[in-house]
């Protein structure tokens, strides 16, 4: 069986936080999404949990009638708790050394372990369903 899987990025929202939501522009974006896909065949959403991320793709979900299933093995990789100097060129390192972590940071190999269970789980779901 083939399946077609689209990992959306959640639209421009007001900050990094779990709870920002989504600016006006972010929104107009989550329409244009759900324009883009109303008419391709979807059968199931997984969302992070992150506010920007469900309004994102609430206005697809709503128009499929498909519920957003949240899953927590999404959400965000956190760099560092906190601010660090030059944060975008260690994040930049954090590419090329996929084990390179900063204290209470996770790695980029972490979390894309994160999201491939996510991938491997809906997979084997849909192979048996």
């Amino acid at each position: 069986m083939n399946q077609i899987l689209y990992l959306v990025r959640h639209c421009q929202a007001t900050g990094q936080e779990p709870d920002a939501p989504l600016t006006e522009i972010g929104k107009q974006q989550a329409i244009a999404l759900a324009d883009r896909f109303s008419k391709v065949p979807v059968e199931r959403i997984i969302s992070s949990p992150f506010t920007r991320a469900c309004q994102s793709i609430m206005p697809l979900s709503e128009r499929l009638g498909l519920t957003v299933e949240v899953d927590e093995r999404l959400i965000e990789r956190a760099l560092s708790p906190v601010p660090l100097d030059n944060w975008r060129k260690r994040l930049a390192e954090t590419f090329v050394d996929l084990d390179l972590s900063f204290e209470g940071g996770e790695s980029s190999r972490t979390a894309m372990t994160r999201g491939v269970a996510v991938v491997r789980v809906m997979s084997n779901s849909l192979c048996q369903g």
